[in-house]
């Protein structure tokens, strides 16, 4: 997972932008996020496009903002509610398990995404912790560039 990359974007007017990426593999843009694509998580991912990305990172955000959908602690409601609650919790295994074993804000770090693959487990219970620390999870499409 060296290749996530955890950023916090300054913004004028909206506070701190807070964003969990992954870089490319090759020329695959989803890169460590791949592993999602054809599951319930993919779509909640905003592949957004790199210049807007770019802009961003050099004090341009409003159009990486317009691009960007809900706020991350909502999205754990666009999953099918057994893709909700975490996976001790469902299977009793969790002795602290409470009303917020949720992937939203104040998410417990014991929180594991109830799915089955192990390496789908990893990358899903990454994206629900980004979501309660209030991060967007996105793919940035080709277009990105340095100055």
């Amino acid at each position: 997972m060296d290749r996530l990359r955890r950023l916090t974007i300054p913004t004028k007017f909206w506070g701190d932008l807070l964003v969990l990426r992954s870089l490319p593999h090759g020329e695959d843009v989803w890169g460590d996020f791949a592993i999602l694509r054809g599951t319930e998580w993919e779509e909640l991912l905003p592949v957004v496009p790199g210049d807007k990305f770019s802009h961003a990172l050099h004090g341009h955000a409003k159009p990486l903002l317009d691009v960007l959908g809900p706020p991350p602690h909502v999205l754990h409601k666009r999953l099918p509610t057994k893709l909700q609650w975490c996976r001790l919790k469902q299977a009793k295994e969790c002795n602290i398990a409470t009303e917020k074993c949720l992937p939203s804000l104040d998410v417990p770090e014991c929180y594991e995404a109830p799915v089955e693959d192990i390496e789908l487990r990893m990358i899903t219970t990454l994206v629900a912790q980004a979501w309660g620390e209030g991060r967007y999870v996105i793919v940035v499409g080709p277009g990105e560039f340095v100055i």
